[in-house]
């Protein structure tokens, strides 16, 4: 090898001053080829080679996403890098869920900016983008409407609601998740069968909407009659009870209150345990057709009386035709009382 060297250098020395610069140039050439083939630099506008490393699996977390979410960048043009990085890809999947990335459509993409030799991508097999996420259980969804099913009854009534449609986990945007609930309709009854609309909200923002079937059942101690009670009879709070029971399908406000009861004429027969509702009893005849009266007129600034005759029989409230006796004229009466009905203008 020694001796190869010193023959070559030899032969470089015996060479003229203007042979050993032709050498001396054409080495230099070979020098620049060489280090041109062994780099990535891109002949166009001199911009280097970016180097486009995909994520194996990029998470993202708005609507759409962006090349350097789902990507690293790599190379010496700051300006392309930082215009690439801000490049859409694409719409995000829904949350929890996840797409597949693909060689063709980040190409595609990529071309709208740069000349094919100008960038380079690598993809990991079965790379792919997943929208970030926050889990709302199914208990919890089931909890949070019973919970507001059941603040509509009084404290007190026993209340049970079950669930009749298949709930499942829901997936939505990260944040702070809230809960907005609406019934389908208004049946009027204290319980059965009803739909509710349940949103699922995250920072505000509706993001989801399911209707729930529910069915509620509800008891509660209800005033019903120990024993029949005939029609025109005056109810008397020995002939009432309390009992417990089902009442999912009376009206809303079907029961009186037991002291509105007492007092009361039955309308029809009631049967023994048959609740109590207002359309079965009715206030008791207080005066007889033909029955003497005191006929009353006042105001602010006057008063007078006189006597009539009932022309009708009638309860407290009722306005009834009066005949006076000093003049036998017709007047039309509120009865107050067995005794008392005071004109009305």
């Amino acid at each position: 090898m020694t001796t190869r060297i010193h023959h070559w250098k030899n032969k470089f020395n015996s060479l003229d001053e203007s042979a050993k610069d032709w050498l001396r140039i054409g080495i230099f050439f070979l020098a620049g080829v060489f280090f041109a083939l062994t780099t990535e630099a891109a002949p166009l506008g001199g911009i280097e080679v970016i180097e486009v490393r995909v994520l194996a699996h990029a998470q993202v977390q708005g609507d759409e996403y962006r090349l350097g979410e789902i990507a690293e960048l790599d190379g010496f043009d700051v300006d392309a890098i930082s215009r690439l990085a801000n490049l859409r890809i694409g719409k995000s999947p829904l949350p929890g869920r996840s797409l597949p990335l693909s060689l063709g459509s980040l190409s595609a993409r990529l071309n709208h900016e740069l000349k094919p030799n100008q960038y380079k991508i690598r993809l990991p097999k079965d790379a792919k983008v997943t929208r970030a996420f926050t889990v709302v259980k199914k208990d919890e969804i089931e909890k949070r409407l019973k919970e507001t099913i059941l603040a509509g009854y009084s404290q007190g009534t026993q209340a049970q609601v079950e669930i009749k449609s298949k709930l499942k986990d829901e997936f939505l945007p990260p944040g702070e998740i809230t809960f907005a609930f609406e019934r389908v309709g208004e049946s009027g009854r204290l319980g059965g069968f009803a739909s509710w609309k349940v949103k699922l909200l995250s920072q505000g923002q509706e993001h989801k909407q399911i209707l729930v079937r529910t069915q509620v059942e509800v008891v509660d101690e209800v005033v019903v009659a120990k024993g029949q009670i005939k029609k025109g009879e005056t109810i008397q709070e020995s002939d009432l009870q309390t009992v417990k029971k089902d009442i999912s399908n009376e009206k809303v406000g079907y029961q009186p209150e037991p002291d509105q009861v007492v007092g009361q004429q039955a309308k029809r027969d009631i049967q023994k345990m048959e609740a109590l509702k207002p359309t079965l009893v009715e206030e008791p005849l207080i005066v007889e057709k033909g029955a003497p009266l005191k006929i009353v007129y006042k105001t602010e600034n006057l008063y007078f009386e006189n006597l009539g005759i009932a022309m009708k029989s009638a309860r407290r409230g009722e306005l009834i035709p009066v005949r006076t006796l000093t003049n036998k004229s017709t007047v039309y009466a509120i009865v107050k009382d067995g005794k008392t009905a005071e004109i009305a203008l």
